[in-house]
């Protein structure tokens, strides 16, 4: 049976969540970090759950939410709002010598233009390994362009993350717009929320929208390329199976 692009993906992802071998479509290897599923069996794991919600805890200033965090909390959105959303791919960052060091992934798949977003990019073990957040998401990129196909890649970060601004434009992607926000509080919760047409009062923190498009990616390997470009990625040919079809 001949399945659809978008079959072929979602089922890829199914396959990762049940940390199932992907073949020929296994994530990549990188000298410097390994990216891991975050699988099924992770819910059930306690230890996943709460290195999952202690990270949350110290990047929340960074998300449009921000709200209490527990392992309760925690454990809900993993199962309810990441491994049951059939788009959605939750990565770990794991360095070479085996430790958990973040996590990011991939989310809002546009099967009609090959586009998705790079989604929770969190690192969550400080001071250790300067690049290795860099070398998850370039590797990310590498498998996200090469092996699924896609044209694009779109993220979205609040302005004054400047840490994670800086990381993205080394990656390669540049801002395509800005979206002005305004802070709503109910009870213990925060939400950056879209400013309306007719707010008329200062604004203080946007949602920058940011792109990389697979030619400009592509382009930029060739320029990087060279033996001494630490953060190259190698990966199996296997774009063959995610062609583009009419």
């Amino acid at each position: 049976m001949n399945h659809s692009y978008e079959e072929k993906v979602l089922e890829l992802i199914r396959r990762l969540k049940r940390g199932e071998q992907a073949g020929p479509a296994s994530l990549p290897a990188h000298p410097r970090v390994t990216l891991e599923p975050v699988t099924w069996a992770d819910a059930d794991e306690p230890q996943s759950i709460h290195t999952l919600a202690e990270w949350r805890k110290k990047a929340n200033p960074y998300f449009p939410a921000q709200f209490p965090v527990s392992e309760e909390g925690t454990h809900r959105w993993l199962v309810h709002s990441t491994l049951e959303v059939p788009d959605r791919l939750l990565l770990w960052a794991v360095s070479a010598e085996g430790q958990r060091t973040g996590h990011l992934g991939l989310f809002r798949f546009d099967f009609t233009d090959r586009s998705v977003e790079l989604d929770n990019v969190v690192r969550g073990v400080e001071g250790v390994l300067p690049g290795l957040m860099q070398a998850a998401v370039e590797s990310l990129l590498v498998w996200t362009f090469e092996t699924l196909a896609i044209d694009a890649v779109y993220l979205r970060v609040l302005s004054d993350n400047e840490r994670a601004l800086r990381l993205y434009q080394r990656c390669g992607f540049q801002e395509t717009m800005r979206m002005p926000l305004v802070r709503e509080q109910e009870g213990d919760a925060v939400r950056w929320v879209e400013a309306q047409a007719d707010h008329r009062r200062p604004v203080t923190r946007y949602f920058v929208t940011m792109r990389l498009l697979a030619t400009e990616r592509r382009q930029r390997k060739a320029q990087l390329a060279g033996p001494h470009h630490v953060l190259r990625a190698t990966m199996p040919q296997t774009r063959s199976d995610f062609t583009h079809q009419p």
